[in-house]
């Protein structure tokens, strides 16, 4: 599994509002909130264990990020 998204400035706040996570752990969805870009403020981000290329069932996380936590992470 590739973890580009744990690296992100959304990947690394998700991962630090998610805690403590097993191995294999690696976000995998960020969408944006809202209807027109003027006002994306929040963010969804979703995470999971992986094996290999499948997702552990039952692991999936998800949080919504603020633009001042993305930033602190950036």
């Amino acid at each position: 599994m590739d973890d580009l998204m744990d690296k992100t400035s959304y990947g690394k706040a998700a991962l630090r509002k998610f805690g403590a996570v097993p191995d294999g752990f690696h976000v995998f969805s960020a969408e944006w909130l809202g209807d027109n870009p003027k006002d994306w403020k929040t963010m969804r981000v979703m995470g999971a264990q992986f094996q290999g290329k499948r997702r552990v069932p039952g692991t999936t996380m998800a949080t919504i990020l603020t633009r001042e936590e993305m930033e602190a992470c950036a």
